[in-house]
C-alpha cells in the first residue's frame, strides 16, 4: 500500500535544507503523478562562499554538493570515464563533480600538514562516473579511483593573495591547470580557485578576484533600483530579533548553530566592532560596525538577478568590496579600475542630477552596506544618524579615501566622509 503522497513529500526536501540548500523563493514546483504515487520537482539552492566554499561545520558525518571546475576562457574541466582529464565547452551533466565535505579527522595523517599554512575543510571529489579525483607522488592527475583514501582528499585554503581558495593535495602541492591543455595540474605555489554560485574557477592566469569582476559587472544603475524596490520598497521579507538574524547568517553561509562560539563570520563581526571600540569610538558606533555583517541577510531573498552576488563571501563583503556612486562613470582611483568597462553604466554617460545635494541623494551599488542602510532608515532607527552613513559609505573608499564626488559632496558631508575615514581606515 502506498503511502499518502503528502507524507512522502519534503523527505528530500527536509535532507536537502540539513545539508544548507533552500527551497528558491517563489520556485514553480511540478508535481509529476505515477499511477497511484505522486513525485514533486522542488527548485532548491545552495550558496556556496568562495572562502571557504564548503560548510564549515557539516550537521552529519559526510556531508556533499555538486560543483564544476572551470577555466578563466569559460571551459568545463571534465573526467572522462577511463579516468583521464579533459576539457569542453558543453554545459551537461558531464561537467559536475559532487564534493564530498570529510570529517575533520578524516585526514589527520596528511603530511602536508607540516607545511605551516594551517588546514581549511577537507574534501574529495568524484566525478559524474563515480570514480574520484587522484592526485599521484609524481604528480599525475587522474580521476580513475573508485574508492576515496589519503591520496584523493584535498584541504580547501584560503588562498594567500589571488582571494577564493585553493586546493592543496595530500602530498603538499596544490591543483591547478595544465597551460598547455586546460586540464588538470599540480603546482608548487597555490593556485586560486574563486567560486561563484557552484562553479569553481581557475585564477592562476589571471589574480584578480572573482568577487570583483561580478561586483564591477552586475552592480549597475538598473539592477541596484530593481533590488531596491523588491527588498525595501516597502520592507516586508520578515522580523527578526538580534539573536535571530545572527543565526540565520550562520545558517546562510553554512555554519551550524549549535555552536556560535565557533562562528567564524560572528567572531569577524566582534573583531571589527572591537577595533572601533578600542580607537575610542562611542558605543552606538561600535554597534553600527558589529551589524555590518547582518546586512548580508538579503541574500535569503535573491532573485535570479542577484544569485551571483551569492558567490561572494562574508571576508569580502566585509572588507574586500569597493564601492561607488552609480549613474556616473567609476573612478579611476577605484581598485581593479581596468575592469571598470565591464559595468555597462560606465560607457553610459548620464548628465550629474546630484550637484551639491549630498551624498545622501545619491544611489549606491546593492550590498549588504546598502541593503541594511534602507533597513536601518525604514524602521526609524534611534541610532545617530551618522550610524547609518558609516555603515552606507564603509566600502566607499573612492570617496573618502581618494575624495571622488567634490561637486556631489554637501558642507554636512565633510564630517560625515571624515568619521567614515577614521572608523574604516
Amino acid at each position: 500500500m502506498t503511502r499518502p503522497p503528502h507524507r512522502r513529500h519534503r523527505k528530500l526536501v527536509s535532507l536537502y535544507e540539513e545539508w544548507g540548500f533552500s527551497v528558491k523563493q517563489n520556485a514553480k514546483i511540478l508535481f509529476l503523478y505515477n499511477d497511484t504515487e505522486s513525485f514533486r520537482k522542488v527548485p532548491m539552492a545552495l550558496s556556496l562562499s568562495a572562502k571557504p566554499f564548503v560548510p564549515l561545520e557539516p550537521t552529519c558525518n559526510q556531508s556533499f554538493c555538486m560543483i564544476s571546475l572551470r577555466t578563466v576562457d569559460g571551459m568545463f574541466v571534465v573526467a572522462t570515464e577511463d579516468g583521464m582529464i579533459d576539457t569542453t565547452k558543453g554545459a551537461s551533466r558531464d561537467v559536475f563533480w559532487q564534493s564530498l565535505l570529510l570529517d575533520d579527522g578524516a585526514t589527520d595523517a596528511n603530511p602536508a600538514e607540516a607545511t605551516g599554512s594551517g588546514k581549511g575543510s577537507t574534501i574529495c571529489l568524484r566525478s559524474a562516473y563515480g570514480k574520484f579525483l587522484c592526485v599521484e607522488p609524481v604528480g599525475t592527475v587522474l580521476a580513475d579511483r573508485f574508492v576515496n583514501s589519503t591520496w584523493e582528499t584535498f584541504d580547501v585554503l584560503p588562498h594567500p593573495t589571488g582571494g577564493g581558495v585553493s586546493l592543496r593535495s595530500f602530498h603538499g602541492n596544490f591543483l591547478g591547470l595544465d597551460p598547455s591543455n586546460g586540464g588538470l595540474a599540480i603546482s608548487q605555489d597555490p593556485v586560486a580557485w574563486d567560486g561563484d554560485a557552484i562553479n569553481l574557477m581557475c585564477n592562476k592566469a589571471n589574480p584578480t578576484p572573482l568577487h570583483v569582476k561580478i561586483m564591477r559587472k552586475h552592480q549597475t544603475m538598473a539592477f541596484a533600483l530593481a533590488q531596491r524596490k523588491r527588498l525595501v520598497d516597502p520592507l516586508h521579507h520578515g522580523s527578526m530579533t538580534l539573536v535571530e538574524a545572527c543565526q540565520t547568517l550562520m545558517q546562510l553561509i553554512g555554519e551550524s548553530t549549535r555552536q556560535v562560539s565557533g562562528s567564524k563570520v560572528l567572531a569577524s563581526m566582534v573583531h571589527d566592532a572591537d577595533v572601533v571600540r578600542r580607537n575610542g569610538h562611542p558605543d552606538w558606533l561600535q554597534l553600527a560596525t558589529f551589524l555590518r555583517g547582518l546586512g548580508m541577510l538579503f541574500l535569503l531573498w535573491t532573485d535570479d538577478d542577484a544569485m551571483p552576488l551569492r558567490g561572494i563571501s562574508y571576508d569580502q563583503w566585509l572588507r574586500h568590496t569597493d564601492t561607488w556612486v552609480l549613474g556616473r562613470p567609476i573612478p579611476e582611483s577605484i581598485a581593479h579600475a581596468n575592469l571598470n568597462d565591464l559595468n555597462t553604466d560606465n560607457s553610459t554617460h548620464r548628465p550629474p542630477t546630484e550637484g551639491q545635494r549630498g551624498m545622501a541623494h545619491v544611489n549606491m551599488p546593492w550590498t549588504p552596506d546598502e541593503y541594511l542602510y534602507h533597513v536601518l532608515e525604514g524602521n526609524h532607527t534611534t541610532l545617530p544618524r551618522e550610524a547609518a552613513d558609516v555603515i552606507r559609505y564603509f566600502s566607499c573608499r573612492v570617496w573618502y579615501v581618494h575624495d571622488a564626488y567634490p561637486d556631489v559632496e554637501s558642507a554636512a558631508d565633510l564630517a560625515v566622509k571624515e568619521l567614515v575615514r577614521l572608523v574604516a581606515s
